[in-house]
């Protein structure tokens, strides 16, 4: 993710930049098949709401992680840019949410 950040606005490295981002979809894609490990912190009655929240983010994600493909693959690299960084945000607040705290802090 912190690769496409950096080359996001460079046509020349479209290629990659798409290579880059297919990695990113196929791993959102692969943890719709996983439960969080948070899930387990959560009261036994909300989980199923919790692990129903963190898939609908993780969609939402990906359709996010689609406008900017669909960005670069048009050249529109100020744009893709613009979305990578809601995208960006996305990743941030799900991770705040649905992510176990690091203990090594």
């Amino acid at each position: 993710f912190r690769a496409v950040r950096r080359q996001i606005t460079d046509a020349s490295k479209n290629a990659d930049t798409l290579a880059k981002l297919a990695t990113i979809r196929e791993n959102a894609e692969a943890s719709l098949k996983f439960e969080p490990a948070k899930k387990s912190e959560i009261p036994t009655a909300e989980q199923a709401k919790f692990v129903a929240g963190y898939k609908a983010d993780m969609k939402k994600f990906l359709e996010l992680l689609g406008k900017v493909e669909a960005a670069v693959k048009a050249n529109k690299n100020e744009e893709a840019d613009k979305i990578l960084k809601e995208v960006g945000d996305a990743q941030k607040a799900g991770h705040k949410q649905y992510k176990k705290e690091d203990k090594k802090k």
